[in-house]
């Protein structure tokens, strides 16, 4: 979750931020949404080099996307 990140962050838990960044990355092009690929990448890389202001530029941009985002469930006949 964000708030998982967020504490991550405040107590400097790279490691954690790392793991979670790389899940995140690889999970979100499976479900169609690239937007968490980019910023699961973002967060992974940044953890690896501890950089903090580009981990919180990443929640920040999350936070604003995951409270933007409208699921719409099509019911299709293929299946």
């Amino acid at each position: 979750t964000i708030q998982d990140f967020k504490d991550y962050l405040s107590t400097e838990d790279w490691e954690n931020l790392r793991i979670h960044g790389h899940r995140m990355k690889g999970s979100g092009g499976g479900y169609g949404f690239h937007f968490l690929t980019e910023k699961g990448k973002q967060i992974e890389d940044a953890a690896k080099e501890s950089d903090g202001a580009s981990i919180q530029s990443a929640i920040t941009e999350l936070d604003d996307y995951l409270n933007s985002v409208e699921i719409e469930f099509v019911e299709s006949e293929d299946w």
